[in-house]
C-alpha cells in the first residue's frame, strides 16, 4: 500500500509542476495553441487533476481503514496475552502458597551432625 500512496504522490507532484508551467508560459500556449482549444484543454487538466486527488483521497482513506482494523485486532490480541500472563502470575501464586503450606506443615527435620572425615 506504501508503494501506491508513493506512486500517487509522484503523479499528484509532476500534475502540480505541469500546471506550474502552464501557469508561467500561458501566453506562448495561447498563442501556439489557440485561446479556445487551450481552454478546453485546461478544463479536461482540471479534471484530470480532480481525479488524481480523489485517487489519492481515496488510496489514503483505504490504509487508514486497515490500519485502524489492523490496530483493533492487536489490541484485542494484547488484552488476551494480559488475561493469560495475569491467569499465570495467580496460578503461580496459588502454587507457592500451596508449597509453602506443605512445607510448613512437614515436621522439621534434624540436620546430622557434620563429621570432619569427608571434607
Amino acid at each position: 500500500m506504501k508503494r501506491i500512496k508513493i506512486v500517487s504522490y509522484a503523479i499528484i507532484l509532476i500534475y502540480l509542476l505541469v500546471s506550474v508551467y502552464f501557469v508561467f508560459f500561458s501566453e506562448d500556449l495561447f498563442d501556439r495553441f489557440g485561446m479556445l482549444e487551450f481552454l478546453d484543454f485546461l478544463e479536461v487538466w482540471a479534471i484530470l487533476g480532480l481525479v488524481f486527488l480523489v485517487v489519492a483521497i481515496s488510496i489514503d482513506n483505504v490504509q487508514i481503514s486497515q490500519l485502524t482494523k489492523k490496530n483493533i485486532q492487536l489490541e484485542k490480541e494484547v488484552a488476551r496475552l494480559k488475561g493469560k500472563f495475569f491467569d499465570r502470575e495467580e496460578e503461580n501464586e496459588a502454587k507457592e502458597s500451596s508449597l509453602k503450606s506443605f512445607g510448613d506443615s512437614l515436621p522439621a527435620k534434624k540436620k546430622a551432625p557434620e563429621s570432619d572425615e569427608f571434607q
